[in-house]
């Protein structure tokens, strides 16, 4: 899937869980260059609480054996490892589509 795919459903997955689009953030479809898109805004809207909760939930998690997580929580700090070791977040999105 491209970057746009991924981008286009991942927001359509997390309406439908909850969340409610940034202010101004519309998703034109005759925007031609994704990857600015992708690259500014994406991570602003995806690294965002409320968009995370509204993708993964709030179920909690046994992290650690000792911790307890919230499943969005959890998941944001995967994208940040992905982020970190230098891989697309986005990517890490797209295996729950």
């Amino acid at each position: 899937m491209t970057n746009e795919q991924i981008l286009k459903k991942s927001i359509e997955k997390a309406v439908k869980g909850g969340y409610k689009r940034l202010k101004g953030i519309e998703l034109d479809p005759h925007i031609q260059n994704w990857d600015v898109i992708v690259g500014c805004i994406f991570n602003k809207i995806i690294f965002s609480h409320d968009f995370a909760k509204a993708y993964w939930g709030e179920k909690k998690l046994c992290y650690d054996r000792f911790r307890i997580i919230l499943a969005w929580q959890y998941h944001q700090h995967k994208m940040l490892d992905e982020l970190q070791a230098g891989r697309s977040p986005i990517k890490y999105l797209e295996k729950f589509l």
